[in-house]
């Protein structure tokens, strides 16, 4: 995958200048505090009004964002472990060993914090990747140390915020960015309500309570009476039940819900546990364990009603395809970016959780481009970790910012599944899944509808090389949102329960939409443990790789190709109003849910090394790249005997071979040359098994010159199980007796243990 943050580097150059930001860059890494960091001014301060500057000593929190030593090495790492065919596949890291590989060292960490100190700041948090530091400070020490003015400002809409007046000059460490030199940015929960627009129904409605019915007994709670969804479920408002989103998008039987697992949420605003168990009990599910990971003094009471019912509808679609899950992970803190920030990156240090979800956003064009650099540290640290995140695309089509072609944060970053939003058409109440469309309640006049398009600062990523169409109006050259989607139209939508908002009621919106993705993956996850394999991580590339095969992706997703959210075209395979689709779940599951092929044993196996064999010991002058024995793939072979006069090469390998194994099978392709014309067995290639002390365990087979061919013949053998569990020793042994020449070439070996 290519150097994404070089690349949003390379997209501040194409904001400002070139030499602009060659400067800030050098400043950020240098010795001197001369030059300013590019990405701190929020946009809005353009078109606000200025007004004092901000009290002296009012506090501040800050996360400081580090300079990252080695994007490119770290972009290499996520790509081999997201590769199948490479031995690091699914091979993830713990934070300590992310921090060790790719963050700064622990002597450059200690001389920012010790820097921080020098300022006045109180470092509050540090993190195990040593790319970000959390301080504490007042906004006078901050104005001192960054030479800003932070001043108050009044926006279009009147909310009041703070911002600096400038770029923050780069101090003499490693800093790339700052966090929390302002708070402009106004996150919203992405939810929807039938006949309305992103608010919770009318509290207070004249309507009386309604009651009775066959799935509403008489003294259950009350239902929501204000306007109603299409009649497409089970539920007690008339949405979907867990059992009809298991029906609709083919949860069977086979599909393990969650077992085992350990999920995650990131909320910025509380729930009444309550409101869970009322959901649970309706539905006869099963209660994961809620833990509640409170954050910057957060609570964990409800401090809206909006952002309630946010958290309960995130909590309940997680357990409405995951009841089996052992636990849910609900990180709580306050609203506010630099709290978000605190989230995302609490969840990469603590690297418990490994299918999280994320219902709050931002506007992408309203996010300061140091907020999205510290962002995609934390991104790309889950990636390599294993975990999967998936986020709301947005809730207002392709205008996420209400005015522009734009899409919402952080479903635009790359190392995240954006996911958007559908329509579902049913088979009748409960019923199997007839169709879908794009989202789109009349965008364009203020309804909602399914978030997507394209990313002003991040470069197309290589799992979306070569499936944008024209016809879908996708960058080339720039990420395209969302990757996923699934039913958010709160006309179609989920039945969930809060007490104080009348009970039962239906919501939509991608906020339902990400949850459920995160839930499905939680089970894809539990079929991969009970196959005693690794999580699915981060899940684009696999993904993007099924839908280049048509039969794959026919099986495995819906790919909605009817209707568009606001500009961008629903359009056969992958486009920015759905992305891939929405999963037909027990297919896609079976897709994922299988064992990998069994790795080859054997290290450097068609010696593409070159001239060093390692792990292979050999006699000198048996790697060979000459053309009159050519390989049989690749640039090079190994090449016994041949010799004008009798001669003796061994080629041999340590290998370890896994214990509880069924069977192990040895594979490599031989060709054999001679000028030896006897009619008896002289020249001979022994194929052996010894222990590390080189007693013989299992003569594999013996080769001679009467085995001569003109071509490459693959040899394959079968080995005794009663190695399982040894460290053995592969040996080749080519003996020529005579003066005419026999060669023994052999190439690209293969050493299984199922």
């Amino acid at each position: 995958m290519r150097g994404l943050l070089t690349e949003l580097l390379h997209r501040l150059a194409l904001l400002s200048s070139a030499g602009a930001l060659i400067l800030s860059v050098q400043g950020a890494i240098g010795q001197k505090p001369l030059y300013r960091l590019e990405g701190h001014l929020p946009a809005v301060v353009a078109r606000s009004i200025p007004g004092q500057p901000l009290p002296p000593t009012q506090p501040l929190q800050l996360m400081l964002v580090l300079q990252m030593p080695n994007q490119k090495k770290l972009d290499n790492y996520v790509k081999r472990i997201y590769t199948p065919t490479d031995p690091l596949y699914h091979h993830y890291l713990t934070p300590q060993q992310f921090g060790d590989m790719f963050g700064l060292s622990q002597a450059d960490y200690n001389r920012v914090i010790q820097w921080a100190k020098s300022q006045g700041f109180q470092v509050t948090q540090t993190y195990k990747n040593r790319l970000l530091l959390g301080v504490t400070t007042s906004a006078m020490k901050a104005q001192n140390a960054f030479h800003v003015k932070l001043r108050q400002y009044t926006g279009p809409d009147g909310s009041k915020f703070y911002a600096p007046d400038q770029n923050p000059v780069a101090p003499p460490v490693p800093i790339v960015g700052i966090v929390g030199l302002d708070n402009a940015g106004k996150l919203k929960p992405l939810l929807q309500f039938p006949g309305g627009y992103g608010q919770p129904p009318f509290i207070g409605s004249p309507y009386p309570p309604t009651q009775g019915g066959p799935s509403v007994p008489i003294n259950s709670p009350p239902i929501y009476t204000g306007p109603r969804p299409l009649n497409v479920g089970t539920g007690p408002a008339g949405g979907l039940a867990p059992s009809d989103i298991q029906t609709a998008y083919n949860i069977t039987s086979s599909v393990l819900r969650g077992d085992k697992q350990i999920l995650g949420l990131v909320e910025l605003d509380g729930y009444v546990a309550s409101d869970i168990t009322q959901y649970v009990s309706q539905f006869g599910l099963n209660a994961p364990r809620l833990q509640n990971v409170l954050l910057d003094g957060f609570k964990g009471t409800p401090v809206s009603l909006g952002g309630q019912i946010e958290v309960t509808l995130d909590i309940d679609m997680m357990i409405a395809l995951s009841d089996n899950a052992s636990e849910i992970l609900v990180y709580e803190s306050p609203d506010s970016l630099f709290d978000l920030l605190l989230n995302f990156a609490t969840i990469a240090n603590d690297d418990i959780a490994t299918s999280i979800s994320c219902s709050w956003g931002l506007p992408e064009d309203q996010t300061p481009l140091s907020y999205l650099i510290a962002e995609n540290y934390t991104f790309v640290q889950m990636a390599t970790q294993g975990q999967s995140f998936f986020d709301a695309a947005g809730d207002n089509g392709a205008y996420d910012d209400g005015f522009t072609l734009s899409v919402d944060n952080p479903a635009d970053q790359p190392f995240v599944t954006g996911v958007g939003g559908t329509t579902l058409t049913t088979n009748g109440p409960g019923g199997a899944y007839a169709s879908e469309t794009v989202w789109n309640n009349d965008v364009i006049d203020g309804g909602g509808g399914g978030g997507g398009g394209i990313s002003i600062y991040w470069a197309l990523p290589g799992y979306q090389y070569g499936l944008i169409s024209p016809a879908s109006l996708g960058s080339l050259s720039l990420r395209n949102v969302p990757d996923v989607a699934l039913d958010a139209d709160p006309n179609t939508g989920y039945d969930i329960y809060v007490n104080n908002n009348f009970g039962w009621f239906t919501v939509g919106g991608t906020s339902a939409a990400a949850p459920l993705w995160a839930a499905f993956t939680a089970d894809i996850n539990a079929g991969l443990t009970a196959i005693h394999q690794n999580p699915i991580g981060f899940i684009n590339p696999v993904l993007y790789n099924i839908a280049r095969n048509s039969t794959k992706y026919a099986n495995d997703f819906h790919d909605i190709t009817t209707g568009d959210n606001g500009f961008y075209p629903a359009v056969p395979g992958y486009d920015d109003a759905t992305g891939l689709g929405s999963f037909n779940g027990a297919n896609l599951y079976a897709e994922l849910v299988q064992p990998p092929p069994p790795a080859n044993l054997i290290g450097n196996p068609g010696f593409e090394n070159g001239f060093d064999p390692s792990p292979w010991i050999v006699t000198p002058g048996v790697i060979s790249d000459s053309l009159i024995e050519p390989p049989h793939a690749g640039y090079w072979d190994a090449w016994l005997c041949g010799y004008p006069l009798p001669h003796t090469d061994i080629l041999e390998q340590f290998v370890s071979i896994p214990s509880a194994v069924s069977n192990i099978t040895l594979s490599f392709y031989l060709h054999i040359d001679t000028a030896n014309t006897a009619t008896t067995a002289e020249d001979t290639l022994q194929v052996e098994i010894l222990d590390p002390n080189g007693n013989l365990l299992d003569l594999v087979h013996t080769f001679s010159n009467l085995d001569a061919n003109t071509g490459y013949v693959k040899e394959t053998f079968s080995l005794p199980t009663t190695l399982a569990g040894q460290v053995i020793i592969l040996r080749l042994v080519g003996t020529q007796i005579t003066f005419a020449p026999t060669s023994f070439v052999v190439d690209d070996f293969n050493l299984t243990a199922n």
